[in-house]
């Protein structure tokens, strides 16, 4: 018997899954624990595929289960009941990659004796050994998720399990298959299929709206690409800056979650693009650049901001071919830090290199070859200047802030828009989410940041001027936004230290800078032009190339010219060469903007019926109820303080005759008057009329001087019309039931339409896909922090402090994640005692 368990160390494999096949037999036949030790060497997936799909591993290193010493908690008395599976059993063997037989092989040390008893109940009883007798019996596996599904008690999927298939599972067991298996345990559906339904729901929502996957050739979901019409809206406005990053523990199935991020107008992270996908190969990479230049214009892009990542950097070299790629400072230093403290070198001589490097870095006069000389001089003949200077000096041009100065980038030296992005999402998204719940998230961390650029965009607050303010800042400060107002401010104090000359050159160009102590001569000096054919000042200093914003030059400039043109002017892009991003559009273009879109959606006749029904059957909390009507108050209010005095008046008193109707429980005549002129205006072909008809209606109400009398007279109004509704009722209930003989007529012709249209709607007759969890992804380790770690370091003097963890404000109408205080409504009969004492 020992003697066949020898054997198999004598042979020879032609490929790694040979070498499994025959290892897995062995481990069964003979009752083997036996695990691959975390420090064995395996092949770079990226760089030598060949080799990684045939042999997998260089060198590996097999060791028992129980194998190490017994680890311990160093604190007296805590977890006092502790086990551990570690017994420091020494048995142990290695295979390699032979390259001169180019075969797997056994090396000679190995020790194959354990310190603890094996068999087959023993071997049966492990964890590991439990799980892979479950997966590889797939009957056994259907019956376990179909239990799992019908909400089984774990005691009664255990017993069906062991006493059909002999495979003793424990509760620990059942609750990990739990949370690992792709199943959605809302309903009897898969999640793959819950995640079809969402797509089929976005798609249909906006025919705007991008989903694009990517398969394999199993039919398992290998990316999976997200841009919403908002996000299209974001790229094209604020395209001038990309970020671009991946994060990890967003899902169950392990999927890495690539986002493309820009700066709004406030310099914040916005999303603009997600693509969950297996691994950050370049195959997928290339279906998430290609997906982003198929529905974006990429012309307006400057610059792309990302970490050092070859990969990542070769393909985006394809897919934006005018954009500059520079590197995150942040994660240029950390790199190199890491590799300059593994040098076997002298603590001062690597203090030295990292000083060296950080000039370097920040280098804007011609030092660079003296810090590069004080880096070769302390690395003492290692590997590391040739390595600094064939991996980081060829592309100077990418790290270095003195190549990035004149780039359209606000300044922008680090990923850490997209890193705080990273972290409020990590708030909301859980690992143990799947990934049709993640999804939801995501759009939903849209939509906040939408919500907020709404309420920034209607706020008719602006920053408070004072004397110190330059004068063109007190004349136009209201036609650019609060960031851009900061922006302008810092260059005024600048002035205040400073004395500015300005001298005119020639015709329309001035020369701005400072002068030296006898005022003869330039020190620094900007150019400012005022071109013929646009009429417009431009300065060349950084600060403008930076931030297309106008400089301390121009403000100068500005104050000092007597120039009858400005006097007659009055938009500021009609004066400065200035980016759109920085104006502050006014609230009827914004209204238009949001309220345009949603009227024009509802015109169609099939959605708006799935809607209607849907509604009718859902019961609304009162966190529900606020979410729908706070917005369309908003957007009501921001409307009306925008009318002149005698208009706005008029629009108050019939909000109080509403409110009176509403309170008084009477508003049933209103609603039945206002939908008898929508259906009326929504049949001729302009909406000229139904502008009219609540013209006169306000008209009406103008004449009064309280609430109280208008109530009446429109009361007695509704009273009269009431009469002539009633005439008319069956004239409009014929129209309207030919107005659906017409849609329902109409419905074959749509439905022929879409089957011509191109297949965007992923439904899951047309496309099937599945996945699963991803095991050990390849890409960042999953032990290791992150690389940009924000957890609060514990110092040992402070045990007793808290590591808080930071809160942020919540905008979105999400009832599982926020919590939105609840209005005190006053009964019915305080509401009708009020009024009647009032």
């Amino acid at each position: 018997m020992d003697h066949d368990k020898d054997v198999f160390f004598t042979k020879k494999f032609e490929n790694w899954a040979d070498f499994e096949t025959e290892f897995k037999s062995w481990c069964n036949d003979y009752y083997q624990p036996v695990n691959i030790k975390r420090h064995s060497i395996k092949y770079n997936e990226k760089i030598m595929k060949d080799l990684f799909d045939r042999f997998r591993y260089s060198n590996v290193k097999y060791v028992c289960h129980h194998s190490g010493p017994v680890k311990r908690n160093t604190k007296d008395g805590s977890r006092p009941n502790q086990e551990s599976g570690r017994i420091d059993c020494q048995f142990y063997f290695r295979i390699k990659h032979d390259t001169e037989l180019n075969k797997i092989v056994f090396m000679k040390k190995k020790f194959l004796n354990h310190n603890h008893p094996i068999g087959k109940l023993i071997y049966k009883n492990y964890t590991f050994i439990r799980n892979k007798e479950l997966k590889e019996n797939e009957e056994a596996y259907d019956l376990c998720k179909m239990l799992i599904t019908a909400n089984t008690s774990t005691y009664n999927n255990r017993k069906l399990i062991n006493e059909k298939f002999n495979i003793n599972l424990t509760r620990k067991d059942i609750n990990n298959i739990k949370k690992k298996i792709n199943f959605n345990l809302f309903g009897n559906q898969s999640d793959p299929e819950w995640l079809h339904t969402w797509i089929d729901n976005i798609l249909s929502e906006d025919s705007n709206n991008s989903i694009k996957i990517k398969t394999n050739e199993n039919g398992t979901l290998e990316c999976l690409y997200i841009q919403t019409m908002q996000m299209k809206a974001w790229f094209n406005k604020y395209s001038n800056i990309l970020h671009l990053d991946s994060t990890f523990k967003v899902n169950i199935e392990n999927y890495q979650l690539y986002i493309c991020l820009v700066q709004n107008a406030s310099l914040k992270g916005v999303p603009v693009s997600y693509c969950l996908m297996t691994t950050g190969n370049k195959d997928n990479l290339q279906f998430f650049y290609s997906s982003i230049s198929e529905d974006n214009d990429l012309t307006q892009t400057e610059v792309i901001m990302v970490d050092k990542d070859l990969t990542n950097l070769d393909v985006l070299k394809e897919h934006f071919p005018t954009a500059r790629i520079l590197l995150c400072i942040f994660h240029v230093l950390k790199y190199l830090k890491i590799r300059v403290h593994e040098l076997r070198i002298s603590l001062t001589n690597r203090m030295n290199i990292v000083k060296n490097i950080r000039k370097l870095l920040y280098d804007n006069n011609n030092m660079s070859a003296i810090y590069l000389k004080e880096i070769k001089i302390n690395s003492e003949e290692t590997d590391f200047y040739n390595y600094f200077e064939m991996n980081w000096l060829a592309c100077s041009e990418m790290w270095q802030t003195k190549f990035r100065k004149n780039l359209f980038s606000f300044n922008t030296d680090t990923n850490n828009h997209i890193e705080r992005f990273n972290r409020t999402l990590k708030d909301r998204i859980s690992s143990n989410l799947h990934i049709s719940e993640g999804v939801k998230k995501l759009i939903l961390a849209a939509e906040d940041a939408k919500a907020e650029e709404i309420r920034i965009n209607i706020n008719l607050k602006r920053q408070i001027y004072n004397s110190d303010d330059s004068m063109f800042l007190k004349r136009f400060g209201n036609q650019i936004t609060n960031k851009a107002i900061e922006l302008l401010r810092k260059q005024n104090e600048e002035l205040k230290h400073k004395s500015y000359s300005v001298e005119e050159i020639e015709e329309n160009k001035w020369k701005v800078g400072q002068k030296d102590e006898e005022k003869n001569t330039f020190i620094t000096s900007s150019i400012i032009n005022r071109s013929s054919s646009i009429d417009l000042l431009c300065c060349d200093c950084q600060f403008v190339l930076q931030n297309q914003l106008p400089c301390r030059h121009i403000l100068v400039l500005f104050d000092r010219l007597n120039d009858e043109i400005y006097e007659d002017e009055t938009e500021i892009q009609e004066i400065i060469s200035i980016n759109k991003r920085w104006l502050k559009n006014p609230v009827d273009s914004y209204l238009h903007e949001t309220v345009e879109p949603d009227f024009l959606r509802s015109r169609g006749s099939q959605l708006m019926i799935t809607q209607i029904i849907a509604g009718k059957h859902k019961i609304l909390s009162s966190n529900d109820k606020y979410n729908m009507v706070r917005p369309c108050l908003d957007l009501l209010t921001a409307r009306i303080i925008q009318c002149g005095t005698r208009e706005f008046n008029e629009h108050l008193n019939f909000l109080n005759v509403v409110l009176d109707l509403v309170n008084t429980n009477k508003h049933n005549d209103l609603y039945n008057y206002a939908n008898s002129l929508t259906y009326n205006c929504s049949q001729q072909p302009s909406r000229e009329i139904k502008q009219e008809l609540f013209v006169d209606l306000l008209n009406d109400i103008q004449y009064e001087s309280t609430a109280e009398n208008v109530k009446l007279d429109l009361k007695k109004e509704v009273e009269e019309e009431s009469h002539m509704k009633f005439l008319h009722q069956e004239k409009l209930r014929k129209d309207y039931e030919i107005f659906c003989l017409e849609e329902h007529e109409l419905e074959p012709q749509l439905q022929s339409e879409t089957n011509k249209a191109p297949s965007c709607v992923l439904s899951k007759e047309s496309t099937i896909f599945n996945y699963s969890p991803v095991v050990n992804p390849p890409g960042r380790p999953r032990s290791k922090v992150s690389l940009v770690s924000y957890k609060q370091k514990c110092k040992k003097a402070n045990d007793d402090k808290i590591n808080k963890k930071r809160t942020y404000k919540q905008l979105s109408p999400d009832l599982k994640t926020y919590n939105y205080k609840r209005i005190k409504k006053s009964s019915l009969f305080e509401t009708l005692s009020n009024s009647l004492h009032g």
